[in-house]
C-alpha cells in the first residue's frame, strides 16, 4: 500500500482557530479518509469496520465550537489510520506468500524503483511523466489497488505550474457526486492530462522536420541521437525512407568515407558512420596522431642534440612559399602540408620551402631575399626569377 500523509492541525491560535484553518484541516481529513477507503477495497472485512466521516460544521460564528470539533476529527483519523496499518500488514503477508514456479514473487525482493520526477507543467515532460508513473505502478501493483489511488498519487507529484491545477482536481475529488469521470478512471485521467499539458501537435511538428530534412551539424553520434528522437516522435515506420533520410543528412566527408561500405540496416549504418567519423576526427587532432619517428637513431648520448626546426611558420614565410610554388599544389595539399609542418616543395618534414635542399640554389636565395626585403612578394616576380 502507498504511504499516506497524516493530516496536520496547525492553527495560529489553538484556543480560537479560524474558519479557514478548520476548513483546510477538514478537507485534508476527508482526502485521507478517501485514500484509506480506496486502499481497502480488496479487504471487505476492514472496509466494513471503516467509520463514517464526521459531518462538517455548519456555523463558524463561535470559535469554541471549532476548537471542540477538531478532537472529534482526530479521533476519527486515528481509527482510520489503525485500519490502514492493519490492511498494509495483511497485504504484506499475502504478497509474501505468493509464489511463481517455486520462487517468491514479492515486490520486496524485486528491483528498487525510484519515484517519477515531479511534473512542473512543462509540455515537453508530459509524456515522460505519464510513462514513468505507469512504469512505477506496474512494478508496484499491490500498492495501487484502485484507479482512485493511482490518480491521487499522480496528482501529488504535480508542482510549480501544475500546482494550481492539482489543487483544483483535489477539490473536485472532495466534491463527491460532482467529481468528473477522469478523476475516477486512470485511463481517462491520462487522456485528460495529455490534453491539458502535452503538445498535441508534437507528431505533426516532428513529421514536418523529418520531411524537411535533418542535417548533421556536429558529430555523427549527436546527429544520430537527434535523428532517432525525430523518427520516434513522427512515428514513421518505413525502413527504406528512414535509412535514406539518415544517409542524406550526413556530411559530405562521412558520405565519402562510406563509399563501398554502406550497410543495409539503419543501426548498422549508424554504427559505421559513427566509427568513420570518430576515426576521421582523431586523425585531424594533432594530440591523437602518432608522433613522427626520430630521424637520427644512431646519435650517441654524449653528443649534443641539434636544435629542432620549428614547424610553425609566420605569415610572411607562408606568403613567400606560396608565391614560389605557384599552382603546382592544390589548396587541400597546401593546407595539409602546412598543418603537418612539411615542406611545400619536396613534402618532407623538418625544413621550410625556402630552405629546401632539393630546390635550385638561385631560386632559394631569391625567396630568402624576397622575405627579408618585401614581406609580400608577388607570384609574378618569383616565377620570372625561377625562369632565369
Amino acid at each position: 500500500m502507498p504511504a499516506l500523509s497524516f493530516p496536520k492541525w496547525m492553527p495560529k491560535d489553538r484556543a480560537a482557530p479560524l474558519k479557514e484553518e478548520y476548513i483546510l484541516f477538514f478537507k485534508e481529513s476527508t482526502r485521507y479518509h478517501t485514500l484509506v477507503e480506496g486502499s481497502l477495497l480488496n479487504q471487505p472485512d476492514l472496509t466494513d469496520r471503516l467509520p463514517d466521516m464526521p459531518d462538517p460544521l455548519e456555523s463558524f460564528t463561535d470559535k469554541m465550537l471549532i476548537a471542540a470539533a477538531v478532537p472529534d476529527l482526530f479521533a476519527h483519523l486515528m481509527e482510520v489510520q489503525a485500519l490502514h496499518a492493519e490492511g498494509a500488514q495483511l497485504c504484506a503477508v499475502r504478497t509474501a506468500s505468493v509464489t511463481v514456479s517455486g520462487s517468491a514473487a514479492t515486490e520486496h525482493g524485486g528491483p528498487k524503483v525510484s519515484l517519477p520526477a515531479s511534473f512542473d507543467g512543462s509540455s515537453a515532460k508530459a509524456h515522460t511523466f505519464l510513462a514513468e508513473c505507469n512504469n512505477y505502478i506496474n512494478l508496484n501493483r499491490s500498492r495501487f489497488i484502485s484507479d482512485h489511488v493511482k490518480i491521487q498519487w499522480a496528482l501529488q507529484l504535480c508542482t510549480d505550474k501544475a500546482a494550481n491545477w492539482k489543487r483544483i482536481q483535489l477539490e473536485r475529488t472532495d466534491a463527491g457526486t460532482d467529481c468528473p469521470d477522469y478523476l475516477l478512471d486512470w485511463e481517462e485521467f491520462q487522456k485528460n492530462f495529455r490534453n491539458k499539458w502535452a503538445d498535441l501537435n508534437a507528431k505533426q511538428k516532428a513529421q514536418q522536420r523529418f520531411l524537411a530534412g535533418i542535417k548533421q551539424v556536429g558529430s555523427v553520434r549527436r546527429y544520430a541521437e537527434q535523428f532517432e528522437e525525430v523518427v520516434l516522435e513522427s512515428e514513421f515506420r518505413d525502413p527504406t525512407i528512414i535509412i535514406s533520410a539518415f544517409y542524406n543528412g550526413l556530411k559530405y566527408e562521412v558520405k565519402r568515407d562510406l563509399v563501398g561500405k554502406r550497410p543495409d540496416t539503419l543501426e548498422e549504418l549508424k554504427a559505421c558512420a559513427v566509427t568513420l567519423d570518430e576515426e576521421r576526427m582523431a586523425a585531424q587532432d594533432p594530440e591523437k596522431r602518432d608522433p613522427k619517428p626520430s630521424t637520427s637513431k644512431s646519435r650517441t648520448s654524449d653528443s649534443p642534440a641539434p636544435a629542432q626546426t620549428t614547424t610553425r611558420q609566420t605569415t610572411t614565410e607562408i606568403k613567400a612559399e606560396t608565391a614560389c610554388i605557384g599552382t603546382q599544389l592544390s589548396a587541400d595539399e597546401k593546407a595539409k602540408r602546412l598543418r603537418e609542418g612539411n615542406c611545400f616543395g619536396c613534402g618532407e618534414h623538418g625544413h621550410q620551402y625556402r630552405e629546401c635542399p632539393k630546390r635550385p640554389p638561385r631560386a632559394r636565395i631569391a625567396a630568402m631575399e624576397s622575405v627579408a626585403g618585401d614581406p609580400t612578394p608577388t607570384p609574378t616576380a618569383t616565377l620570372e626569377e625561377s625562369k632565369n
